[in-house]
């Protein structure tokens, strides 16, 4: 079964401005069947349908949703920019449990690209909950080269998921259903999201040993301190020292402390420079949020 997948394993590029333009990228010979099952009114859709295998039904699934995401015009539209920009190829082959998983492929010895493996499986999800769970996706790969692994990427990302799922009309009611698609994970998520802004989201993390930026430069001051004093402590004993080797194995430590707080210091300050990004995407959310207060089903928070 694996090695049928994986023979009949699609490449679909999301370098293309739009569906019609992933045709021939598409290789399955039947693209323009493919296609017309976009539109379920179709003179042949149903027909057509039928004959679909679960390889391709993945394959239309996921182009449904991209087309979906790229429509609305909004979050969901960027975040399919995102994955453009990264040249990022969806292939639809076992994943053993995720429906979407990001992975690096080898193009060539020394160079990788980044896939968007999907499960055949989603051929069998709705469009809109396939673009929830690209959103995310592409969301993780969004920020998590911007941010290290904290609460406020956890949030960030959620709200990206979330609003893509909104936008596209989904509600928040229903969870832990998504158009049928039982998710109780991704609900949690939602629901923390929509209970909370990402300061006080990050605040309540941290309580659970969730790593945050403040608490990482909690750490790291913490650790440039006991690293300062040894260093004193080292230079004490320096002056005590009674013979040349001796001396030298204590300025030898003395070196390896001084390097460790070099790489502190240099942490301390790319994590400073970061602690502005969270605070800009707040603000971008709470635009985001009185402009879509009505997906809500309430006021903005």
């Amino acid at each position: 079964m694996k090695k049928a997948l994986l023979a009949a394993a699609v490449l679909v590029s999301l370098e293309a401005s739009a569906l019609a333009q992933s045709e021939l990228q598409w290789g399955l010979g039947q693209a323009r069947d493919i296609l017309e099952l976009c539109n379920p009114g179709g003179a042949r859709g149903q027909a057509a349908k039928a004959k679909v295998d679960p390889v391709q039904k993945a394959v239309l699934t996921a182009a449904s949703a991209r087309q979906k995401m790229q429509e609305a015009a909004g979050t969901g539209m960027r975040l399919v920019d995102t994955l453009d920009q990264e040249s990022v190829a969806v292939e639809i082959e076992s994943t053993g449990g995720e429906l979407c998983l990001l992975t690096k492929r080898e193009v060539y010895p020394g160079r990788d690209r980044t896939a968007l493996i999907c499960d055949p499986a989603l051929g069998s999800v709705s469009p809109r909950y396939a673009a929830l769970l690209i959103a995310e996706r592409a969301a993780e790969l969004r920020w998590n080269g911007v941010l290290p692994d904290c609460a406020e990427r956890d949030f960030i990302v959620s709200s990206l998921m979330a609003r893509t799922w909104l936008e596209l009309g989904g509600g928040l009611a229903a969870l832990p259903s998504f158009d049928g698609r039982k998710d109780e994970a991704r609900a949690s998520r939602l629901k923390a999201w929509r209970s909370a802004k990402l300061h006080d989201y990050a605040r309540a993390q941290a309580a659970k040993g969730r790593p945050t930026l403040d608490g990482m430069l909690e750490t790291n001051a913490s650790v440039q301190g006991t690293v300062l004093k040894e260093i004193r402590d080292l230079e004490t004993k320096l002056s005590a020292a009674n013979c040349a080797s001796e001396e030298r194995a204590i300025i030898s430590e003395i070196e390896q402390r001084r390097a460790h707080l070099m790489i502190l210091e240099k942490r301390e300050w790319d994590l400073q420079g970061l602690k502005d990004k969270p605070k800009v995407f707040a603000r971008e959310e709470d635009d985001w949020a009185k402009q879509n207060w009505r997906l809500l089903g309430a006021a903005p928070r």
